[in-house]
């Protein structure tokens, strides 16, 4: 049961990152269009769409399958599955015409930079945090042997 529990908070939390994230894009895209609300459907449809991606990525990163493939490889499976995904969403909800190829090329384009820049900081933030952990490890030992 506490597997359980452990795994649903760490999806609800990887949720919420994923909705946040795409409320914020859609509401500055929204802007730079020129809209000022928002369809209560749309936000259904980004709750629906941020649960699937979520999933994706607790399945590829939450260690639970593929441990033996590597990180770049879950990165680059993770991104061609999302973008897939997210082309199903613009063509079932018509979020983009994808009859025009310099859309689907601006979508393509703006997608790309988006997850590079994402993964880029998650690996800054694991980078950093590692190393203070690592740091944190070395200071208890040097503790403990001097007691």
């Amino acid at each position: 049961m506490k597997n359980f529990i452990e795994i649903t908070t760490q999806f609800k939390f990887v949720w919420s990152v994923f909705f946040t994230a795409a409320i914020m894009i859609y509401t500055i895209v929204s802007m730079i269009l020129g809209n000022e609300s928002m369809n209560l459907m749309v936000i259904w449809q980004l709750v629906g769409l941020s649960m699937i991606i979520s999933l994706y990525h607790y399945l590829f990163f939450g260690e639970l399958i593929l441990n033996s493939v590597g990180i770049k490889l879950k990165i680059f499976m993770h991104l061609i599955l999302c973008y897939v995904t997210l082309l199903i969403f613009c063509q079932l909800f018509h979020w983009l015409d994808m009859k025009k190829l310099k859309d689907l090329s601006i979508f393509t384009g703006s997608y790309l930079f988006l997850y590079i820049a994402c993964i880029h900081s998650f690996y800054l933030y694991y980078k950093a945090t590692g190393e203070e952990l690592n740091q944190r490890l070395t200071a208890y030992k040097q503790n403990r042997n001097i007691k």
